[in-house]
């Protein structure tokens, strides 16, 4: 718990140094959805929260590092490896979208001004190197077992057919089912109150800058890509992320951060 506190606060201070304050408040909303104190209780929910924080640590102390060569896909390879490697297939998809999307605003300058080709290319890249390393792993696991038990590939691919799949206990759900779980797990209070006076306090920026208001296409996709991993995520295994939604919802994180850092950034000049 005392390990979880350090590593919240020093990366809100970093937000905030590196960032700005604004920036600082868009990832206290990623903490509170998460939810803190159920990962100080609960190890399972717990792994994927130190990756992410771990990671955003270390891309907001070390950006010029991982810009040098091509240091970006290798330290996103190295969070799928892990994610594989500790998770129980909780939230996983969070371990990358939190960074990816810091990495953008950490890269402002390329993210909001480059030709959205070579945008696109370079999320891809990161997206790529993180699930080759998550399914790399994953796949590893599989080969040992295999060694010492026969059919243990066999089960593992009839598990992945299992949790793809739009079924659960003889029921048949559509996608919007899959998603409308996610989202009554995200609303339920207090978390509606404080999307509530989120979405007073954006207004309100909204009035204060409107002058200063501007968007690029190469900044509206670069969020957009973000934003939308978790429903990707969804798609891909729809009976988990069904049946499981009371820890799944939390992938949503990445969209409210990607979708606030947005708003956030539209106002404010880039550099």
């Amino acid at each position: 718990m005392y390990l979880q506190m350090f590593l919240i606060a020093m990366a809100l201070i970093l937000f905030y140094r590196r960032l700005g304050l604004l920036e600082m408040y868009a990832f206290l909303l990623v903490v509170a959805v998460i939810n803190p104190i159920t990962t100080a209780m609960n190890f399972q929910n717990s792994d994927i929260f130190y990756i992410m924080l771990l990671s955003t640590i270390f891309i907001l102390c070390k950006n010029e590092f991982l810009l040098r060569d091509k240091n970006y896909l290798y330290f996103f390879l190295i969070i799928g490896i892990v994610t594989a490697y500790f998770d129980f297939l909780t939230y996983p998809i969070t371990a990358l979208g939190i960074p990816l999307c810091v990495c953008v605003l950490m890269n402002k300058k390329f993210f909001y001004d480059s030709e959205l080709k070579e945008i696109l290319t370079k999320l891809l890249s990161y997206l790529f190197a993180w699930g080759f390393g998550y399914g790399g792993m994953w796949a590893g696991k599989w080969i040992v077992a295999t060694t010492k038990y026969l059919n243990a590939f066999n089960a593992a691919i009839n598990r992945i057919a299992y949790r793809s799949s739009q079924e659960e206990g003889g029921l048949t759900f559509t996608t919007l089912d899959v998603f409308k779980q996610n989202f009554d797990a995200l609303l339920s209070e207090p978390f509606t109150t404080i999307l509530f006076i989120l979405a007073i306090f954006l207004m309100y920026l909204l009035i204060v800058n409107i002058q200063k208001f501007h968007v690029t296409k190469s900044m509206a996709l670069t969020f957009l890509f973000v934003a939308v991993l978790p429903f990707v995520w969804y798609l891909a295994v729809k009976n988990h992320s069904y049946v499981h939604n009371f820890f799944t919802y939390r992938n949503l994180a990445i969209t409210l951060f990607s979708l606030t850092c947005f708003f956030i950034e539209s106002l404010r000049e880039v550099k």
